[in-house]
């Protein structure tokens, strides 16, 4: 058997072990522990083999499922935004906005305005 080809299903295994890991705790507080041993490694080597595979920090992962999901939630429950973020794992409605705006490059409100009206 090719060796890349056990690295690459390796990695597939780990991406769909985190993916389902966070869709089923992104409400959740997560800290790098608790998904190292759900994919039984050491946090450093969770951290390192994550960034190498992805191109980004687990947090940097989480957060970016956090705010789809959101956004999700609250285009189909009409729920404020940070009511949204809150459900969704957010616990510091200034961390959301900033985070928000690093990621998508523009407000929440801006973000929310321009999805409406296309």
């Amino acid at each position: 058997m090719d060796l890349k080809y056990i690295k690459t299903k390796y990695n597939a295994e780990l991406l769909a072990k985190v993916n389902a890991y966070i869709s089923d705790n992104y409400c959740e507080k997560i800290v790098i522990a608790d998904i190292a041993k759900h994919c039984r490694l050491s946090e450093y080597y969770f951290a390192h083999i994550f960034k190498e595979i992805t191109g980004a920090t687990f947090f940097d992962h989480l957060t970016v499922f956090r705010l789809e999901r959101t956004i999700e939630v609250h285009m189909k429950t009409g729920k404020a935004l940070t009511d949204a973020a809150f459900e969704c794992g957010f616990t510091n409605v200034r961390s959301f906005y900033r985070l928000f705006k690093k990621h998508y490059k523009v407000t929440p409100k801006e973000y929310i305005s321009k999805t409406k009206a296309k």
